[in-house]
Order: structure tokens, then sequence, then C-alpha cells
């Protein structure tokens, strides 16, 4: 899943733009990261706890 993914990685990685490879899209404040990562994080919490909520739980 690739909201598990950010959850573990956004942090550690560099995200380019498909467009231009001098735009980088991870370049973005630390407590920004902190929380896009906290809610991939509850997103992959909430689907494993309901698969069926993914919808529900994207809506948020």
């Amino acid at each position: 899943m690739v909201f598990d993914y950010i959850g573990k990685n956004l942090d550690k990685i560099c995200i380019r733009s498909v467009e231009n490879s001098n735009n980088i899209l991870t370049k973005i404040a630390e407590s920004d990261k902190s929380v896009i990562i906290n809610s991939c994080k509850a997103a992959v919490e909430d689907y494993n706890y309901n698969r069926k909520s993914i919808i529900d739980t994207l809506a948020r």
C-alpha cells in the first residue's frame, strides 16, 4: 500500500517531479512531513482494523 510506504519512508526518501528532476517534492518542512507520516500511518491502522472502511478513512 502506498500509504504504508510513505508512512515508513517519507523522512528518508527524496521524491523528484516527473516533469522536472530538479524539483524535489519532498523538500518540505519536517513538521509537514511529520503530519503526512502520522496521517498515513493512521490510515493504514484504520484499514488494517476494518478493511472495508478505506473509503471512510480517505474521506477524513
